[in-house]
This record gives C-alpha cells, sequence and structure tokens, in this order.
C-alpha cells in the first residue's frame, strides 16, 4: 500500500486570496458605476431643494420637509463619494503635508459634534514630525472616518467620562498616527472583518460600511497600513502608519 500525502494549505490560502481579490475588483467596478448613474439625479435633486428652500421662511409647513430632502441628499452624496473612493475612481492631488496640519483641519470640522456629544480630545502630537508624501485629502478622510466610528463607540458606551486620544509620532522609517476611545469595543470574531466592504454592525440610516474599507483601501495605496486592537467594553486603538519619503528615511539613517 502507497501512502501520497501532499499539503495544500498555501494553495488554498491563494486561491481565497485571488476569488477575495476578484470580488473586491468586480464590487469596485460595480460601485464606481452605481455612484455615476447616481450623481447626475442627486445634483438636480440637492439643486432644486437648495433654490426652493432660499424662497421658504422657517415657520413655513414645508420648509421640514425640503430641508430633510436636502439633508438626505447631503448623505447620498457622501456614500456616493466613499464608494468613488473605494473604487478608487476619485482622482486627488499628492504633494508634502503634515500630518498634525491633517488632524487639526479635522477637529476644525468635527470638534462641536465631539463637544456636543461631551466627547473629550485629548492630542499628544509630535511637534517634530516630519513631512510625508501623499493627498492630504484622502488622509483626512482616513482621520474623519476613524473620529467619526471612535464617536459612535462612544455613544453606545455606559461611561461618565468619554474620550479620545489622537497621537502622532515617528518611528524610524515611518509616521504613526493612533486614534483611540474608550467606547465599547470590538468583539474578537468581527475584528477580521471590520475591513471588509459594507461590513457594519450600526443601523442602515448610521453606516454604510465603507468608512473602514475606503481607510484602508487608502492607507494601501499610500503604501502603508491601518491596523486595529480591540477590547470589549474597554475601547479600541486603530493605528494608521504611513511611510517617510526616501529623502526623510535617509535622514533618519544618518
Amino acid at each position: 500500500m502507497i501512502l501520497y500525502l501532499k499539503d495544500v494549505t498555501e494553495k488554498r490560502k491563494m486561491e481565497a486570496q485571488l476569488l477575495h481579490s476578484g470580488k473586491l475588483a468586480a464590487i469596485g467596478e460595480m460601485a464606481a458605476g452605481i455612484a455615476h448613474e447616481l450623481n447626475s439625479p442627486l445634483t438636480a435633486i440637492l439643486g432644486n431643494s437648495q433654490l426652493l428652500l432660499r424662497n421658504k421662511e422657517k415657520d413655513d409647513p414645508s420648509y421640514p420637509l425640503l430641508n430633510d430632502i436636502k439633508n438626505c441628499g447631503d448623505r447620498c452624496k457622501r456614500i456616493i463619494k466613499s464608494l468613488l473612493t473605494f473604487s478608487r475612481q476619485d482622482e486627488y492631488i499628492f504633494g508634502s503635508f503634515s500630518l498634525n496640519d491633517g488632524i487639526n483641519q479635522v477637529l476644525n470640522l468635527l470638534r462641536y459634534q465631539l463637544e456636543k456629544n461631551e466627547i473629550m480630545i485629548t492630542l499628544k502630537l509630535d511637534e517634530d514630525l516630519p513631512e510625508i508624501e501623499g493627498s492630504q485629502q484622502q488622509i483626512e478622510q482616513i482621520i474623519i472616518n476613524l473620529i467619526l466610528n471612535a464617536r459612535d463607540a462612544l455613544e453606545l458606551a455606559d461611561k461618565t467620562k468619554k474620550e479620545i486620544t489622537i497621537i502622532t509620532s515617528q518611528q524610524e522609517d515611518e509616521v504613526q498616527l493612533i486614534i483611540k476611545d474608550n467606547g465599547i469595543g470590538i468583539e474578537d470574531n468581527r475584528l477580521s472583518e471590520i475591513f471588509h466592504p459594507f461590513h457594519t454592525t450600526k443601523e442602515a440610516e448610521k453606516g454604510t460600511g465603507l468608512g473602514l474599507s475606503v481607510s484602508f483601501g487608502i492607507a494601501n495605496a499610500h503604501g502603508g497600513t491601518l491596523e486595529v486592537s480591540s477590547t470589549v467594553k474597554t475601547g479600541s486603538t486603530f493605528t494608521l502608519r504611513l511611510p517617510l519619503p526616501l529623502s526623510q528615511e535617509l535622514e533618519v539613517g544618518g
């Protein structure tokens, strides 16, 4: 009797990765097509609602209805932008910029929301952080997504002190951004899925499941990584790592 054994574990893993890549490519193509198709009617909806709102007083019975149409249109516009970013068909300008400046820009937009939710922001930014190469707009999108996710986790947490800590630092040939919260945390069995497109535990009207997958794609497009660690009822920590330009790496190396 001859017994022949062959370990096909790596082959199976590779096949699964190729299948997953194919699915993502198909989803990306479909997402881009849907986004472009929705752009035209959405532009008309937003434009007409804004025109009608100009001629209405706030005490007019139709004002809240028109305002609701406009707000829903704005939300759809943000979803379309996420779809285009996810499918990598949105164009952005690349250049040198400071990660700290990007954080401050985002906080200028979100600080009121966070204070309204009684969330304390703790900043620990490295003042000597070198500039990085990339799209500031896209990196700011990652920061926005991570902060808003932290806010949502804190809203569900039964804690008197709600805090988001933002840290930047330089580690050898890369810069790091850490955003951590003391919210509800993420279950272990979900950690491997949170960067998948359309994966969300939020209610239908609150989440699209694209924020983290878009952020993960942007990080990869910049040659970086986005990692997560979390403990249920304790909080989550997201770490964005971005490479330094070659000239900066040489300076770091001496």
